[in-house]
């Protein structure tokens, strides 16, 4: 059930991602970079579409991260699993290398948990 709702909210992502480049709006999107294919299709959909890519990462450490998604979850009334949260933390690093490597975006900014840039 979990890979199904994932395929249609990707679906329903795409359109509405799709229509926010024809119509030129600024845009933030947010992305666990988990699937680099996924981020590298988006990337170069925005990119060909004539937007700068701006890339922003939150530095913390894994309790301060798990916590920090948590607190935004219960805000939001929305339900998360740690599974979902700690693929993204693994994988960041690599994804990070990447972006960067490939130049999948024009500027990366780290900050911390308040926003301070490191």
């Amino acid at each position: 059930m979990r890979a199904v709702v994932r395929r249609a909210v990707r679906r329903w992502q795409r359109d509405v991602e799709d229509e926010v480049r024809r119509r030129r709006c600024d845009v933030v999107v947010e992305s666990g970079a988990v699937d680099l294919d996924d981020f590298r299709r988006d990337a170069v959909a925005y990119r060909e579409a004539g937007f700068r890519l701006e890339l922003l990462v939150v530095a913390a450490g894994e309790p301060w991260s798990q916590l920090g998604t948590l607190e935004w979850c219960l805000a939001q009334g929305r339900l998360v699993g740690w599974r979902g949260h700690d693929d993204s933390a693994d994988a960041l690093m690599a994804a990070l290398v990447v972006i960067k490597d490939e130049r999948l975006v024009d500027q990366v900014t780290v900050v911390d948990r308040d926003d301070q840039p490191l």
